[in-house]
């Protein structure tokens, strides 16, 4: 099993409220733009960070052309600005983006379900791909006042696949828009683009809203591309049990998808709670090939008191502060009946087929198929993965804005979404299915235990399956 650590983060640059509000007026006069959109990792495999400057065009030497929809206006103006992103399906989007200069009581742009729907029908995403749309609160634009530009930069974590690392490209498209705000069309009223995503007079529209004033539709329709690098730590088989005083050996595998450089540097450190027990990771340091797949090792001598019983394992890869973690179980076995060591039960050969499974109608379930060396009661339990931020108590908790504003640790947690149990009759190779069906789209880890007649309960065994939007 393995585990990213990083929720998304965001950045909003030297763009005030005031100078937002008459930016955002400009979109119904034809005048907001968005350009020089650029993207990067931040940190060597870090979150994608995308950057955009939002401006009036006209602006001198910095938005000189025209947007979409060119007319006169000058009149005050209530607005709401809005703001889509097209990335890589299974990419997580900030919670919220937030205007320079404001402490934390001003506008902020929050996800809006009923934009994100609207440039989905007007431009759908193409496979592989997916829409963000954000809205701000009220912002008030009053002649007098000039339009100024401001830099938004939004971070976006890597898709999770199924197997943990993903292949990139990362793909993306920034674009902007807005609508005029008054008694008649309230705030809270849905946005409708009509059937020009770029007028606000087409049939269907409230006249109000402008969904992409920027950049021009056949841009809009088009990606820009970012290569990226992701790693990722993959258990291998669970070590056979061994005595007391005997030494285990448990294997893993370091994957990277992407190109290399001299600054990815990963050190590899293990931890287990044996007592006296250190972990020597072999090797303890690298630097992977483009596209690799480097096999680890961690060696544990175990000291002649330890307990019969599991322990766990767990490798932590660390790369300019990222870190990636895997786990396995050490099991250390005690005297049977008869004098001899007995192993605990044991799960191997766990597979999921499809790892890719709908959440819609009767769509195909994923087969979880094992091999149990013991019969007894089998428990599977199902856990969604969510971003997270470390707590004071170091729990991976959910992300609060305290923890936000305080630059909390990032972190992935597992929310439990369902628990299957089994009475198995007999060893050999067994399954169970998981139903996709009417749950939140996502990755999901599926965890196994085994737990004998005699009471003894196996080490568990993950793997990952993804439901589908």
């Amino acid at each position: 099993m393995n585990l990213r650590l990083r929720p998304p983060s965001v950045v909003v640059r030297r763009l005030g409220a005031v100078a937002l509000a008459a930016a955002a007026a400009a979109v119904l006069s034809g005048c907001v733009v968005v350009k020089n959109v650029t993207s990067a990792q931040a940190g060597v495999i870090g979150d994608v960070q995308i950057t955009a400057t939002v401006c009036a065009s006209g602006t001198p030497t910095i938005c000189p052309e025209p947007a979409n929809n060119p007319a006169g206006g000058g009149a005050d103006r209530d607005v709401q600005l809005l703001i889509g992103y097209r990335v890589s399906a299974g990419a997580t989007a900030p919670a919220s983006l937030r205007f320079d200069g404001d402490p934390g009581s001003g506008p902020l742009l929050t996800p809006h379900a009923g934009y994100t729907a609207e440039l989905q029908r007007l431009v759908p995403a193409p496979a592989g791909e997916q829409w963000f749309g954000y809205a701000s609160t009220l912002l008030a634009h009053r002649p007098g006042v000039s339009p100024a530009s401001g830099v938004v930069s939004a971070g976006f974590a890597l898709p999770e696949d199924p197997a943990g690392l993903f292949a990139g490209p990362f793909r993306y498209r920034v674009v902007v828009g807005g609508r005029l705000i008054d008694a008649t069309h309230p705030i809270t009223a849905p946005v409708a683009c009509g059937d020009d995503v770029d007028g606000p007079s087409s049939a269907g529209s409230d006249g109000q809203t402008v969904c992409i004033d920027s950049p021009s539709v056949p841009i809009a329709v088009t990606s820009q591309t970012l290569t990226t690098r992701d790693l990722a730590l993959v258990s291998g088989d669970a070590p056979a049990p061994v005595p007391p005083a005997g030494t285990v050996s448990a294997p893993f595998t370091l994957q990277l998808a992407g190109p290399s450089s001299g600054s990815l540097l990963v050190g590899l450190s293990a931890t287990t709670p044996i007592a006296g027990a250190v972990p020597v990771v072999s090797p303890a340091t690298l630097t992977p090939t483009a596209n690799s797949t480097t096999p680890v090792t961690v060696s544990v001598a175990l000291p002649a008191g330890t307990a019969p019983g599991a322990y766990p394992l767990v490798l932590t890869a660390n790369v300019g502060g990222e870190t990636r973690v895997a786990g396995s179980v050490i099991v250390v076995a005690g005297p049977g009946p008869g004098g001899d060591a007995a192993a605990l039960p044991a799960i191997s050969r766990l597979t999921a087929t499809p790892k890719a499974i709908s959440r819609i109608g009767r769509a195909r379930p994923a087969r979880l198929s094992m091999t149990l060396s013991q019969p007894g009661t089998l428990t599977v339990i199902a856990s969604r993965l969510a971003p997270g931020r470390r707590a004071a108590n170091r729990r991976c908790v959910a992300p609060s804005r305290r923890l936000i504003r305080a630059k909390a640790r990032r972190c992935t947690r597992y929310v439990r979404a369902a628990t299957i149990i089994r009475a198995i009759r007999a060893p050999g190779r067994r399954s169970v299915t998981f139903s996709g069906r009417g749950r939140v789209p996502g990755s999901y880890r599926l965890t196994a235990t085994v737990r004998s007649a005699a009471g003894l309960t196996s080490p568990a065994r993950s793997i990952r399956v993804r439901v589908l939007r």
